[in-house]
């Protein structure tokens, strides 16, 4: 996507036209072409793969078998999630429906809705 095409039918986009126009002044332009989207050929690869990762794709039961496996290997032992407050930066507080506490390791579940499309602070 061309610099001067970002965000460009987004709503207030005014407020990222310094940022588009400090791209454009002071980086060049490159059009890369690729014939592969690595970001699918690496999920399905890490999808297929049974190494360590901090993502499980695709969702379902098998992933979820992962996560339980994943964080007992971190948290050294099975744990119960439990819901609480996550302080984030400026002042900021994210309701966690699944967090997992244990001595110094913390862990949270969230979905993209949760983070993305859910209104979480201004």
């Amino acid at each position: 996507l061309a610099p001067n095409e970002l965000y460009s039918s987004g709503i207030n986009r005014e407020v990222f036209q310094p940022f588009i126009n400090a791209i454009l002044e002071h980086c060049d332009q490159m059009r890369l072409t690729v014939g592969e989207d690595f970001r699918s050929s690496k999920s399905a690869k890490l999808a297929a793969s049974s190494g360590a990762r901090t993502f499980f794709w695709p969702l379902g039961e098998n992933a979820d078998r992962q996560l339980v496996a994943t964080l007992e290997l971190v948290l050294g032992r099975a744990s119960t999630p439990t819901s609480g407050i996550i302080e984030v930066p400026m002042g900021r507080q994210l309701a966690c429906r699944r967090m997992w506490v244990e001595g110094g390791v913390r862990a949270a579940e969230f979905s993209y809705e949760e983070l993305c499309v859910r209104p979480v602070g201004t």
